[in-house]
């Protein structure tokens, strides 16, 4: 069954892509890049975020999170504009124990 948004696609271009993905997760990915702190995570507006602040602000938001009596297992809703704060709220939330 093809989704009816492929009827507009251009004839050169593939109804299905076959992707070979070694990431199980979006935190494989954190943790792949982490090992180079300098290295930007993110952009937006015109700032950066390198992998050592994200992990030292997403510890800061577990810290947070804790103290509201938060644990692993909980859930957590994230609702905000695609800033930085998502991925530092997003990989601090998957710091809760």
């Amino acid at each position: 069954m093809q989704a009816f948004w492929t009827a507009n696609y251009p004839k050169e271009f593939p109804r299905q892509l076959k992707i070979r993905c070694t990431v199980q997760h979006v935190l494989d990915v954190f943790e792949k890049h982490a090992s180079v702190p300098l290295k930007p995570a993110f952009s937006n507006m015109g700032r950066s975020l390198t992998y050592s602040e994200l992990n030292r602000k997403a510890g800061a938001f577990a810290h947070f999170a804790k103290r509201l009596e938060m644990k692993k297992g909980d859930r957590i809703a994230l609702q905000m504009p695609n800033l930085l704060q998502f991925p530092i709220a997003m990989y601090g939330a998957s710091k809760l124990d």
